[in-house]
């Protein structure tokens, strides 16, 4: 591949949409240096006759956090802070959550449907086809207690209307505990009996999400930190962690009454978790080691770990993004493939794998590696399957891959660069980056010097 087209943009870039058709791009910029508080913007861009033209740079409400978009309708969740102040219950509050809803049916011309705006800073967002779940601190207990505003988005109109308010017995830590199924809301949160930390334990709640009534929930993992979770029908799959890591499993066949089927204890815990038919896929850590597994799921009531896969050599300590956020994940479903990216040290100096992963006659398997400069963030593979495409904040990575176990690059295509020395020599630039590597204040430097022309 050949670099077609740029749009230079002084930012860091987390999300991005793309039109069916490829022709218009949407981006949220949140420009450095800026002084607090934060602006973001939306901006549109087009990609036609082989080039990237600015079509509009809308403003957000504050500092964007998170979207989702819904056919035509993307929706955007920012924190906006301001000196009035806004009342909430005889409160007054600085920080807002601030819900926009764009229509991008036309993107030449984008039209603001709704703006909403409640007190409590924002924390996640969740979306279906026809609800939207938007879980923002609870301004009267700021730092222990959220709460969690349920809108339709069926009217005709596109503006999200708010059908019930709910408030979790603890706090909901990513989109992967709630649960929207027919009239019902499932959260799993974690709580605290006290102000100690050691009070702390998850619970799983079903509510009538018309009505925010509580129907019934189920307490689990007294003094263990909630982990990984992920919804599959009626089943929910849940990992909290002390000391080893045990997966539950709970049945949500009775919305008033969940029933635990199993808790499963094996080392390490799960920062990420995947159905696949009678089997989950999982991805966390053990021992300071990444870690890929497989859990036989196929009699709920007595799941076991049937294989696991780490990351790097035997006893290394190794780190990925993939643990964060599940993004970092490559995924290729249709062969079989899994990417996961990591970071290792070696004589001083961070290493940066993407280590390739196939599933096949329900088994993992361990293949190659491709290495990146720095980290990569992002992976996927063309339609057969042959070429990878692995793209970090520096380069973009072609690697033939057609052998899993002994993957080759194909072509690495520099994407962004560091510039510490520019020389002009007659009408050439010679850009200079002092080193290759991050320096974060241990190991060593690299000596060598980039140079790009």
């Amino acid at each position: 591949p050949d670099v077609i087209a740029r749009h230079r943009l002084p930012s860091s870039g987390e999300q991005m949409y793309v039109s069916d058709n490829g022709e218009f791009i949407f981006l949220f910029v949140t420009l450095p240096h800026q002084s607090w508080p934060y602006q973001s913007t939306l901006r549109v861009l087009q990609f036609e006759d082989d080039k990237i033209k600015l079509v509009s740079d809308l403003k957000l409400a504050g500092r964007h956090l998170e979207s989702r978009k819904v056919g035509d309708t993307l929706h955007v969740i920012s924190e906006e802070w301001k000196n009035e102040t806004i009342e909430w219950k005889g409160w007054n509050f600085n920080y807002s959550a601030v819900l926009s809803s764009f229509d991008l049916e036309n993107p030449v011309s984008i039209e603001k449907i709704s703006e909403i705006t409640n007190a409590g800073a924002p924390q996640v967002i969740f979306a279906t086809n026809e609800k939207l779940a938007i879980v923002t601190r609870d301004p009267q207990d700021y730092y222990r207690d959220q709460l969690v505003r349920i809108y339709d988005l069926s009217d005709f109109s596109k503006v999200p209307r708010e059908i019930s308010l709910v408030q979790p017995e603890g706090r909901i830590l990513d989109k992967f505990k709630i649960r929207i199924s027919g009239d019902i809301l499932t959260l799993i949160s974690q709580a605290h009996r006290n102000t100690n930390w050691n009070s702390r334990y998850s619970i799983l709640e079903n509510f009538d999400i018309n009505t925010g009534e509580l129907l019934g929930s189920l307490e689990l993992a007294d003094r263990e930190t909630l982990y990984a979770t992920r919804f599959d029908g009626d089943f929910a799959y849940i990992v909290t962690f002390l000391r080893v890591d045990p997966l539950f499993i709970v049945d949500l066949e009775n919305p008033s009454k969940p029933v635990l089927l199993s808790e499963l204890i094996v080392p390490g815990w799960s920062e990420y978790l995947e159905v696949m038919n009678d089997q989950l896929f999982a991805v966390g850590v053990e021992n300071n080691q990444v870690t890929a597994s497989l859990f036989n799921i196929s009699d709920k009531s007595n799941p076991f770990l049937s294989q696991r896969i780490y990351m790097g050599k035997e006893n290394e300590y190794t780190w990925s993004e993939a643990n964060y956020d599940e993004k970092a994940i490559g995924k290729v479903s249709s062969h079989g493939l899994f990417f996961i990216p990591y970071q290792t040290w070696s004589n001083g100096k961070q290493e940066n794998k993407l280590q390739i992963l196939r599933h096949s006659n329900q088994e993992l398997k361990k293949g190659g590696q491709i290495s990146h400069r720095v980290e990569a963030r992002r992976s996927v593979t063309d339609s057969t399957g042959t070429y990878l495409f692995s793209i970090s904040g520096e380069e973009l990575v072609v690697s033939n891959i057609l052998d899993t176990n002994n993957p080759y690059e194909v072509k690495r295509v520099p994407i962004s660069w560091t510039t510490d020395k520019v020389h002009i020599i007659d009408d050439y630039t010679i850009q200079i980056e002092s080193s290759t590597k991050h320096d974060w204040g241990w190991g060593y430097l690299s000596n060598d010097q980039n140079v790009t022309l």
